[in-house]
Formats: C-alpha cells, structure tokens, sequence
C-alpha cells in the first residue's frame, strides 16, 4: 500500500446514506468537544460512501492485532456512534497507531520514507516506459501519415530488412 497522506473527506454538502431506522453519519462526529469545551479534530475518522461505514484510518493502516469494527469491517451503528468513538480514541491500540502515523506523516513530509529508494526508482521506471511509448505512437502516427509499410521481412530489431518502424524502435532503444 502506498501511503502519501491522509485521506480525504467528503464536502460538507454530501448526503450520507440512511440505515432502516433512517439514521446516517454526520460530519459532527468528525469533531471530538474535549472537557473543558474545547474542539478536536478526529482527523483519523474516515467515512466509506460504498459500504457506509467508518473507518479508523490510522488503525486500519497499522493494526496490530485489534479487531475492532471501527479497524476490520467499519461501524455503522449510528444510534451509538459517539459512544464508540470515544472507546476507541482512549484505547491503547489506537493510541499505538496514532504514534506511529505521527513518525509516518513526519517522514512523509520530509520525503524520508523507508521506501524512499524504491519509490524514486519506481518512479524513473513509469517516466522511462512513457517516453518509450509516447516514441512509439509518434513513429505509428509517422509511418500513417507517410503510408509506409511497417514489416519487413525480418522480425527482429537489430536484423538487415526489419522494417522501418523496427528500424526507429531500435534507434531509439539507447535512450
């Protein structure tokens, strides 16, 4: 899974799907009001608009063995939701997995992720095969134009008598 930050949320004007009891999510519970009355944002809280559940998008993301809904299958129970909530921000699992995306969201922002190497590599792999194939339309696009024959009567690059289009794909295979 490739992680670049945390996940969006919908609009404030979406319209959460109704359960048999006509209750449904609310964007409220994406804000925790603290003791002294002060706000909290739950910015681990994550809504599915497929299966209309929530998510714990932290704990999703680094579970270490706790089975909850809010980590597993999503919770929907909107008649308790509040109350769920507030078991499981006090829990020690998500407590452990709010660290952890701490350490990840800092090493993301820095661009310093374990898989920094690989991802950069990765990413010069995608820019190579679409320079190679953005060459090959242009030379199909040519030979059209031009109405010239394809084949040859040899089929490999690199062979007398290959063909033009095998011809312009091996001349550009050095770049």
């Amino acid at each position: 899974m490739v992680v670049q930050g945390p996940p969006k949320r919908l609009s404030l004007g979406y319209n959460f799907s109704k359960n048999s009891v006509k209750r449904h999510f609310s964007h409220l519970y994406y804000t925790r009001e603290m003791g002294d009355g002060a706000k909290q944002d739950r910015r681990w809280l994550v809504y599915s608009k497929v299966l209309n559940k929530i998510f714990c998008f932290r704990c999703k993301l680094f579970n270490q063995g706790d089975n909850s809904q809010l980590t597993s299958t999503g919770f929907s129970d909107w008649r308790n939701v509040l109350k769920r909530l507030k078991e499981h921000e006090s829990s020690r699992e998500h407590n452990l997995c709010m660290k952890q995306w701490a350490e990840l969201d800092l090493r993301l922002q820095k661009n310093q992720t374990i898989d920094k190497y690989a991802q950069d590599e990765i990413c010069k792999e995608k820019i190579h095969w679409r320079q190679v194939l953005l060459r090959i339309i242009y030379v199909v696009k040519t030979l059209a134009k031009q109405n010239l024959a394809f084949r040859g009567s040899k089929e490999k690059i690199g062979e007398e008598g290959c063909g033009i289009f095998l011809s312009f794909i091996r001349d550009d295979r050095r770049f």
